[in-house]
């Protein structure tokens, strides 16, 4: 008999999502490498493109695409950045013998990262909102 909505805890799975992502990741090769290493060079590159250009693209649902210039760009490639380096400092670090102690540290200072990226981007995107309401 499955639970009501009104009965069962609908918070548990984002509890139990957000506690795989606070533990030490497999032991395996393919998470340590893959996931540790190819994974986070492919996004960090397209992050350090994104900041450079200062233009990136970020794809959305069924093909659909949104273009970012300027400020936008730059801290949409920053928030690609921490992302990447979240992911190093996970799978990498977290199974590597001699990193394992930084590996909670590393993951902290990467969230602490995006969480800086993006309160400047709600930021900028409300001056910039404001801006255009005083100009209008």
């Amino acid at each position: 008999m499955s639970k009501s909505i009104w009965t069962r805890k609908l918070g548990d799975r984002l509890v139990r999502k957000v506690d795989d992502w606070s533990s030490s990741p497999s032991d395996s090769w393919w998470t340590k490498w893959f996931w540790g290493i190819i994974v986070p060079l492919l996004i960090l590159g397209y992050g350090l493109h994104t900041i450079i250009n200062k233009a990136g693209v970020l794809p959305g649902y069924r093909g659909s695409r949104l273009g970012l210039h300027g400020t936008d760009a730059v801290l949409f490639g920053w928030a690609l950045v921490c992302l990447a380096l979240f992911l190093h400092t996970d799978h990498f670090w977290g199974n590597t013998q001699a990193l394992f102690q930084l590996h909670e540290a590393g993951k902290a200072v990467t969230l602490l990262g995006f969480c800086i990226v993006s309160y400047s981007s709600t930021r900028s995107a409300a001056e910039r909102n404001w801006r255009l309401i005083i100009a209008w």
